[in-house]
């Protein structure tokens, strides 16, 4: 099974550095079984390491009160994006429909931390680094055992939250 773990953000910008602080965290987990693609965000030319993938995991914060991570399955978006830049899973996903015709994408899912503060120049929330520090043991849980039936029973209530 080839995992692909893609985490964005801006380590710059307050809590949205929780992608990048989780892949730099989970960087030393990687085996060669396992892709990390960092960026700061979601673009349509990550659809290439997306191919070849047995399953896809999307970590990212998202603008939302204090809370608990959230995981869940991704759907391919049949709407696409008016941009090729700063995408949603669901829509990477449905650009991957489409540009690679025939071809289904790989199972996905998508783990959320919520944040509040994105101001340029501030450090991450207390808070939100809580937050992360137990979303990165779930990761390490999941990443030991790569299937997308079991991550199935995982999935937590869906984000009210949009992604920053």
């Amino acid at each position: 099974m080839r995992l692909a773990i893609f985490a964005w953000g801006n380590p710059s910008r307050g809590d949205d550095a929780a992608g990048p602080w989780l892949a730099q965290r989970l960087r030393s987990r990687c085996s060669d079984e396992i892709t990390l693609v960092e960026d700061f965000q979601l673009q349509v030319e990550h659809l290439l390491d997306c191919r070849g993938a047995s399953l896809l995991l999307f970590v990212d914060a998202r603008c939302d009160e204090p809370g608990e991570f959230r995981f869940e399955e991704v759907i391919a978006q049949r709407s696409l994006a008016h941009t090729s830049h700063a995408l949603t899973p669901g829509e990477l996903l449905g650009y991957y429909s489409r540009t690679f015709v025939g071809e289904a994408p790989a199972p996905a899912f998508q783990l959320t931390v919520p944040g509040q503060h994105f101001d340029l120049g501030e450090p991450m929330s207390e808070t939100t680094l809580l937050c992360c520090q137990r979303a990165l043991e779930f990761l390490c849980s999941i990443i030991a055992r790569p299937q997308p039936q079991h991550w199935r029973t995982l999935i937590r209530p869906k984000a009210t939250g949009s992604a920053c």
